[in-house]
């Protein structure tokens, strides 16, 4: 831990013109941020921002490990301290760093600090987006990791969910979406999943390519990661707000996926799976492959033996839909009857 005189010496260390004290000085902040639970105050900050601002590549990388371990591992009282020290301008700044290790720390520790709005803002105001969007597109895995985790945290907010898409981030987004990393596929599911609340952005999405988003959203809904499979299934719905996407998921396929997702799937894949089925059913051209992939009986089965309410209430939903429909009426209708009298 510091004291004040510990720290007066990193102070003395920090303010040098000489670099290998400088080094040493940021070495020694690297090498207390890796104390359990480390705490670091406002004062204690002052010339850990002084060593972001270095010309010299291992000054940058131990400080940026330093603010990185402090604000991921230490407590939460050190994130207040770390945001009140005006260290995201040096932050953002390290995002054009050419050192992979700097680019890493970095995307981390702003991941972890983008969880307050005022964050949010702040590193919006301060240009974060585009360095971001560019690291998101790196060849290395934990940089691209990192970068699309705090995407994820910037695209919670309406206002900066539009600024990512009018600085080119579902383009990018689809080209990552294919990564073989399961928390980048993800993080990538989870934005395009915030993208679909708005009409403008929906629209943007389905438009890309062949429905190339569409496609690798259905992929991945057989990933072996559960995550994965909830966050795509989430993103699907949302957008099934436009009443094109309704058709072209199930035209694309989805169907096979989700049927398996509904007779396997427990807790809350299960309901996104049922979310999303409720969706679908509304488009009257999904009725007959809907009913020809025989869920009328999955659904039947769950309003009559599931317990939890949330799992009716889809199942239900989707039953009505099917059953208000002038192509299948007569299939759907006996079915529910059935279910009814047993």
């Amino acid at each position: 831990f510091l004291t004040e005189d510990r720290l007066r010496d990193l102070c003395v260390l920090t303010y040098s013109d000489n670099i290998d004290l400088q080094r040493s000085a940021a070495q020694c902040f690297a090498e207390l941020s890796q104390t359990a639970n480390a705490i670091i105050t406002e004062v204690e900050m002052e010339p850990l921002v002084v060593l972001l601002h270095s010309k010299d590549a291992l000054v940058r990388r131990s400080s940026s490990l330093a603010v990185s371990n402090y604000a991921i591992h230490g407590p939460e009282c050190n994130r207040v301290s770390i945001l009140n020290s005006n260290v995201v301008k040096p932050l953002i700044g390290l995002l054009e760093s050419d050192d992979v290790e700097v680019q890493c720390n970095t995307c981390g520790c702003i991941t972890t600090l983008s969880t307050t709005e005022r964050s949010k803002e702040e590193m919006v105001a301060l240009g974060i987006i585009p360095p971001l969007l560019l690291l998101a597109q790196s060849p290395d895995i934990r940089v691209q990791r990192n970068s699309t985790g705090a995407l994820l945290n910037l695209s919670h907010l309406q206002p900066n969910r539009n600024e990512l898409v009018e600085a080119g981030a579902i383009p990018i987004i689809n080209n990552i979406l294919t990564s073989p990393d399961c928390d980048i596929q993800y993080y990538c599911a989870a934005v395009l999943s915030n993208f679909a609340f708005t009409q403008r952005h929906r629209y943007l999405i389905i438009g890309i390519g062949e429905f190339d988003i569409i496609r690798r959203l259905i992929d991945l809904l057989e990933s072996a990661n559960e995550r994965v499979k909830v966050q795509s299934l989430a993103s699907l719905r949302n957008l099934t707000s436009d009443t094109d996407a309704q058709h072209i998921i199930v035209k694309l396929g989805a169907l096979s996926s989700l049927k398996s997702i509904i007779n396997t799937a427990k807790d809350e894949l299960l309901l996104a799976g049922l979310a999303l089925l409720r969706n679908l059913t509304i488009h009257k051209k999904n009725e007959e492959c809907i009913v020809d992939a025989t869920f009328l009986s999955d659904l039947i089965r769950i309003v009559r033996t599931e317990m939890n309410s949330l799992y009716q209430e889809h199942a239900a939903g989707s039953l009505r839909n099917l059953a208000a429909g002038d192509q299948v009426h007569v299939r759907t209708s006996d079915l529910v009857m059935g279910a009814k009298h047993s």
